[in-house]
């Protein structure tokens, strides 16, 4: 243990750090730390003078957003805002942690596959379909109707399996290329790190999604030329059966010609989620600073719910595009597409994204923690006072 002679060493150290017009005094009326009588300021400010000085220091326009009540009590006039945890940086990741992060990315990416599964179906039915009409109210009582209830999990699948790659690819390299940015170039926000990270995985993990989500989309598609459950209920027996038939190199190159699209589909979809998730979430923990001590679920959930319906109707238009062609229906002297016709489906696929997205979020985070590779567990702690030897 320190001596009292150490004690006041470490005293006196500690205050010659600070210059003479920043030492303290302390303020019976406020009960906390002000600046000393040597600042033009008594010990005791009124409200107007304490305004001023913090207008004079920190600068107004800096301010602003400390005004509110609910967050000027957590705000020291002379330091600045007070932190509600020590001081913290992430450390450097090891490969071991992507790989996690990338398992994370696949299991979020499942689970949300599986229960929008039955949205999905009913999309692409209306965006490939025109006798069913144009909305999911008068689209859904047919289908229920005319089907058994396990056609709504046609193409089940294909979608999970590229669900499984899309999903490691996609956020094992997003959260890779984020850290890998912000290092590179110090200057670069999060946000926009964020940006660029998510563009270059889309691009790459597209590239596994593409064939599989071709192949769910032509099954789910199929089940309308047909309206019985007689036509191939998997996405793998529509491959094998187009195998057979042109040749599986063929097949390949056939599937892939949607690549271009998907990619266009994914980068809107993609970049609106991640901008309108990241914004939320931060106003929300500027709100409630108390969320940011746990990483709270539900905010992970409410922010998901929300960017995921923004991100569908931007990126509808095009998904429209990708069903017709993906399925063949664009080459059947269909409808001309118009406005209407390229927002057909939206209504099923916002709520197939929406909570998606949200499912997606909370499955990550959930499973992030059950993997140890949560945003805490990358965190390191400042030690102001290590033990010496």
């Amino acid at each position: 243990p320190l001596s009292s002679e150490d004690l006041s060493s470490v005293n006196r150290r500690l205050t010659a750090l600070l210059p003479s017009d920043l030492l303290p005094t302390y303020s019976s009326r406020l009960e906390r730390f002000v600046p000393d009588k040597s600042v033009p300021m008594s010990p005791d400010p009124t409200d107007a003078e304490e305004q001023l000085r913090l207008d004079e220091v920190f600068g107004k326009a800096q301010l602003d957003r400390f005004r509110a009540n609910f967050v000027f009590g957590e705000f020291d006039p002379t330091y600045g805002p007070v932190g509600l945890s020590p001081l913290k940086r992430e450390r450097r990741l090891s490969t071991g942690d992507y790989l996690s992060l990338a398992v994370c990315g696949s299991i979020a990416m499942i689970v949300r596959e599986i229960v929008v599964l039955p949205f999905k179906n009913v999309k692409v039915r209306l965006q490939t379909d025109p006798s069913l009409g144009g909305t999911l109210l008068g689209a859904l009582p047919k289908l229920a109707a005319a089907e058994p209830w396990e056609s709504f999990f046609r193409g089940v699948d294909a979608a999970t399996i590229g669900a499984l790659f899309n999903g490691a690819l996609c956020f094992g390299i997003t959260e890779f290329m984020k850290r890998e940015l912000r290092i590179s170039f110090p200057e670069l926000n999060e946000v926009t790190a964020l940006i660029m990270a998510s563009a270059i995985s889309v691009f790459l993990a597209v590239l596994a999604l593409t064939p599989m989500e071709a192949l769910a989309t032509r099954t789910i598609a199929g089940g309308s030329r047909a309206g019985t459950m007689a036509v191939p209920y998997w996405g793998l027996a529509v491959l094998k059966a187009q195998a057979a038939a042109s040749g599986l190199s063929a097949t390949v190159v056939d599937l892939y010609k949607e690549y271009g699209l998907l990619c266009a589909r994914e980068l809107a979809f993609t970049i609106t989620k991640f901008v309108i998730f990241d914004s939320l979430r931060e106003g929300l923990l500027f709100l409630v600073p108390s969320f940011a001590e746990e990483q709270s679920l539900l905010v992970a959930c409410l922010c998901g719910a929300v960017a995921g319906a923004f991100a569908t109707v931007v990126s509808h238009p095009i998904d429209t595009i990708f069903a017709l062609s993906a399925s063949g229906s664009s080459k059947e002297g269909d409808a001309p597409l118009s406005l209407d016709r390229l927002f057909r489906g939206l209504g099923p696929r916002i709520l197939m994204c929406s909570p998606g997205v949200a499912v997606t979020f909370l499955v990550y985070d959930a499973a992030k923690a059950f993997l140890g590779v949560g945003a805490s567990n990358f965190l390191q702690t400042v030690d102001l006072l290590p033990p010496t030897a």
